[in-house]
């Protein structure tokens, strides 16, 4: 067949596979001209005549179209493909850097959480201390405070009484009080 039969319309297509290689932009191009050159050749060797078809240009022009943006596509492509590689792997040590650091964390909150439970019962041993030497100082202090005030109470009573028993003499309150 000629220009549209579909030996010529497996050239349009031919292109596309390379732009799926795995390889870098000088092989990409070399490999491309290679398939399309020897594509080229098994097409007008054996029919020579078909390069004088009057719409030629247009098929040729079609396929270097078709060509060029496959070439450019899949060096594109190649290029993000190598990026997110790249970016995986920076993610991985990103991510191992971070798995380190959080347990290093966790360490220091564990150590943190022990001190702030050794200082709670510090704190409360210090409290209860507190409490019963304060229990102690009321209960001792304020109880002999309160003997003593009770017997003084009960010596004024008992003066005050003998006072108002009619022995004939007259207490002193003030002598008492003071004395």
């Amino acid at each position: 067949g000629g220009f549209e039969g579909p030996f010529f319309y497996s050239a349009y297509v031919m292109p596309t596979f390379v732009m799926m290689l795995p390889c870098r932009f000088v092989e990409r191009v070399l490999i491309t001209v290679l398939m399309v050159g020897a594509f080229m050749l098994a097409f007008f060797l054996p029919h020579p005549e078909h390069l004088a078809y009057p719409l030629s240009h247009i098929a040729f022009s079609y396929l270097l179209v078709i060509t060029v943006a496959d070439v450019y596509f899949g060096h594109r492509a190649m290029l993000l493909l190598r990026e997110r590689f790249s970016m995986e792997r920076q993610l991985e040590q990103h991510g191992v850097a971070l798995a380190e650091d959080n347990q290093l964390l966790e360490e220091r909150v564990r150590h943190q959480a022990g001190s702030v439970r050794s200082l709670l019962d510090r704190l409360e041993t210090t409290r209860h201390e507190a409490r019963t030497e304060l229990a102690r100082d009321l209960h001792d202090g304020m109880g002999q405070l309160v003997a003593g005030t009770r017997l003084e109470l009960h010596h004024i009573e008992r003066a005050l009484d003998l006072g108002r028993c009619g022995d004939g003499a007259e207490v002193d309150l003030a002598e008492l009080l003071l004395g």
